[in-house]
This record gives C-alpha cells, sequence and structure tokens, in this order.
C-alpha cells in the first residue's frame, strides 16, 4: 500500500467523510475502493435471460451424460501421462 496526498474543497471533503461512514468504512477505505470502481469495472456477468439464450441455441448440439464424474478415472491418467513427444 502507498500513501498519497490529495486536496479536495472542504464541501466536497465533508461530503466524502459523510458518505464513508454511511458505508461503515474508513475515508481512505471508500476513496480507495470508490476509484477502483469507477476507474477499472469489473467484468459484467451475463443475465440469466443471456445465458439462457445461449443454451437454448445449443440445445440438442451436444449430448450432456447424466454424471461428468464417470471418466474421472481416464481424465487421472490423462493428467498423469508422460508426454511422449518431449522425450
Amino acid at each position: 500500500m502507498k500513501n498519497i496526498t490529495i486536496l479536495v474543497d472542504d464541501s466536497l471533503a465533508l461530503k466524502l467523510r459523510v458518505a464513508a461512514a454511511q458505508a461503515d468504512q474508513s475515508l481512505s477505505r471508500f476513496l480507495a475502493e470508490t476509484l477502483e470502481q469507477t476507474l477499472f469495472p469489473a467484468p459484467s456477468v451475463p443475465s440469466t435471460a443471456a445465458k439462457s439464450r445461449r443454451i437454448g441455441i445449443a440445445k440438442g448440439q451436444f449430448v450432456v451424460p447424466d454424471s461428468i464424474d464417470g471418466s474421472n478415472p481416464e481424465i487421472a491418467t490423462l493428467f498423469n501421462a508422460v508426454d511422449k513427444r518431449s522425450s
């Protein structure tokens, strides 16, 4: 963590302190989180409707097993196999 100093008007400083208190955070944490969310927003997650539409388009295109655990031993063998091409 790095310390930084910023200068703001008195009226803005008061509004920031109130907003931080309402968020139950220190002023420093409030400013850091607000800046991070504003400048570097997290990628949005597709809505349930968008997911359903994509699944609807693919419906019937793939065979989905009742259990994905049936192939675990085969998959473990593949992960533990020595790559003979690199020898």
